[in-house]
């Protein structure tokens, strides 16, 4: 801040061998103004680092960090008994997070409702030796994404295999 005046009233072209002294015992010309304006900033920088009050978890009381956020999330997963509902719940019950898992050989789904991420959960169902794919997250009333997985088999005509140009 004293700086300041100092420096409208001294230009460095009128003086080039200007310094800055700082209190480390670091001289910097005014031809390295940039150089100065980094000691000055990293300085700055550090001393904010090591003044900034250190937040460690005993002061804080365990229960005002705690948010639960369930949600539902569907997964297609091949199941051909009711053993293979049970491996997989037991496999995506050990995540924590998880609160209630249901299958449905039928449909072939199984419905997940908890705070894990759904990414952990379908590795958690990759390690029972079936794939899975998200169909859905979310609950009626949220405004989450929900995954519709449709399929039309569309017959491709010769024009569209054959044509591979690029066009830009």
């Amino acid at each position: 801040m004293r700086l300041r005046p100092w420096i409208s009233k001294h230009r460095a072209a009128d003086i080039p061998t200007a310094c800055l002294r700082l209190r480390n015992g670091f001289e910097i010309n005014s031809a390295s103004s940039s150089c100065c304006f980094i000691f000055f900033l990293t300085g700055f920088i550090v001393y904010r680092y090591r003044s900034a009050p250190r937040l460690n978890n005993e002061s804080f009381p365990s229960n005002i960090m705690t948010v639960n956020h369930s949600f539902q999330t569907q997964f297609a997963v091949p199941l051909s008994c009711d053993g293979c509902v049970k491996s997989v719940s037991d496999s995506v019950l050990k995540l924590g997070g998880i609160s209630k898992v249901e299958g449905n050989l039928k449909d072939q789904l199984i419905y997940v409702e908890g705070s894990a991420a759904p990414s952990a959960i379908v590795e958690a169902i990759q390690a029972t030796g079936r794939d899975a794919i998200l169909r859905g997250s979310g609950t009626s009333d949220s405004a989450a994404v929900s995954i519709l997985e449709t399929y039309t088999d569309k017959k491709q005509t010769a024009h569209e295999g054959t044509n591979r140009e690029v066009r830009g």
